[in-house]
């Protein structure tokens, strides 16, 4: 499997809060089955986690993957962000301030839970305009996707990928995001399942209970499309 979104990298944001949290983080994953695994630490988020591609960004990737060597892990760790949308999204990411999911036209893109649905289409479109193909974080847990999740369909036709949680499928964020993420995957309108990874007690990157889940109620091709094909297409491996 590959893991598109994870906070697996340390003392950058409200993930994993050192190097020996992501270490184990690595250990779960590796066990559940995960062959990749993406950082996308919390990124251009203002007065919160403004991290950007800069030298303590890049010496913390390189300092994890080291780690993860180190513990005979054989986990692939690739670098990317989870980019808080803001009017300078594009800037930031021309001048490489922001980057993509493994460096590709991709970048993983979040809104505030409480964003308007005009304001995710006007980002979308700019940064489709600017060559750039977004992967909206979690949408079933915004509330105007919770009110009409059909506005997932409008994304997608204009060119946008999506991500949905495993936690959410699962049940963990409560009933009225479940029912939201169910009805996108039985519309067929999920790019992308990811694990969202926190820490190694709550919200962790074992991938095993949604691949079992994911298989048994919407079928292996579903299964493996999700959490493998997509993926790698999105990563270009």
């Amino acid at each position: 499997m590959i893991d598109l979104h994870s906070h697996i990298m340390p003392e950058i944001d409200d993930g994993s809060q050192d190097i020996y949290d992501s270490i184990e983080m690595a250990e779960i994953a590796e066990d559940s089955g995960v062959e990749v695994i993406v950082a996308t630490p919390h990124s251009n988020f203002k007065g919160v986690y403004e991290n950007y591609y800069d030298h303590h960004f890049k010496q913390r990737f390189t300092h994890l993957k080291q780690a993860l060597k180190d513990n005979n892990l054989s986990l692939t760790l690739i670098e990317g962000m989870e980019i808080m949308a803001s009017d300078d999204i594009i800037q930031k990411l021309n001048s490489h301030q922001l980057i993509t999911l493994n460096h590709t036209d991709v970048p993983l893109v979040e809104f505030d839970f409480f964003v308007h649905f005009d304001y995710i289409h006007y980002i979308v479109e700019q940064l489709l305009k600017n060559g750039y193909r977004p992967l909206i974080a979690h949408p079933e847990r915004y509330f105007c996707i919770i009110k009409d999740p059909d506005r997932v369909r409008t994304l997608l036709k204009m060119g946008a990928l999506i991500q949905c949680n495993k936690s959410s499928i699962l049940g963990h964020f409560g009933l009225n995001i479940k029912t939201c993420v169910d009805y996108l995957l039985k519309e067929k309108l999920v790019t992308v399942v990811a694990s969202d990874s926190h820490g190694i007690d709550v919200r962790t990157p074992d991938m095993s209970e949604i691949q079992f889940y994911l298989d048994l109620k919407y079928g292996s091709k579903m299964a493996e499309l999700l959490l493998e094909s997509n993926p790698k297409k999105i990563l270009k491996l």
